[in-house]
């Protein structure tokens, strides 16, 4: 069985509001970014635009989703660009890439020393370290109630936790 990785960053990104995230992240990643919130309704979740940064010209927008309020949710943010998700955490990212990433790939590409420069994992983590990463932690998930990242959870109590009870390794970002 190929269990799929999960892929975890600490950040230091702007939280106090979601303007402020999303003007951080559209600087430091220069890009667009609309945010807003959702709306519960009758037919599910709405997305309420509240604004635009706009940082380039490319005409692609990432779209920022304000989940503090959802109580379902331990997660204060999505970010997502198409396909791709991040989740954002109190002072971590878990990165959601466009497909089932599975773990034993991940692990072999890393200990062949090709996964820092895969052309795809790269621009995955200049993103991340444009965020505050210096490293990003990949797990195995066998137990997704183990792999819960727990509400007000930080990145030093997850990672320490995981790397105790799940097989994972580290990547080094080089700043």
């Amino acid at each position: 069985m190929n269990e799929e990785a999960k892929i975890i960053s600490k950040h230091n990104l702007d939280l106090s509001s979601t303007e402020k995230l999303a003007n951080d992240i559209a600087t430091r990643l220069n890009s667009n970014v609309e945010y807003g919130e959702y709306s519960k309704g009758e037919n599910g979740h709405n997305f309420i635009p509240l604004g635009t940064i706009t940082k380039n010209e490319s005409g692609i927008f990432s779209t920022l989703y304000n989940l503090q309020n959802d109580t379902n949710s331990n997660y204060d943010f999505v970010l997502e660009l198409g396909e791709e998700a991040k989740l954002i955490y109190k002072d971590m990212i878990s990165f959601i890439p466009p497909w089932e990433e599975q773990f034993d790939t991940v692990l072999k590409d890393y200990l062949e020393g090709t996964l820092i420069t895969d052309p795809y994992y790269s621009g995955v983590f200049d993103d991340l370290r444009d965020f505050g990463a210096d490293k990003v932690l990949f797990v195995k998930e066998l137990n997704p109630e183990t792999l819960d990242i727990k509400a007000n959870q930080t990145w030093e109590q997850y990672s320490a936790d995981i790397q105790e009870k799940e097989e994972s390794f580290i990547v080094a970002l080089i700043q």
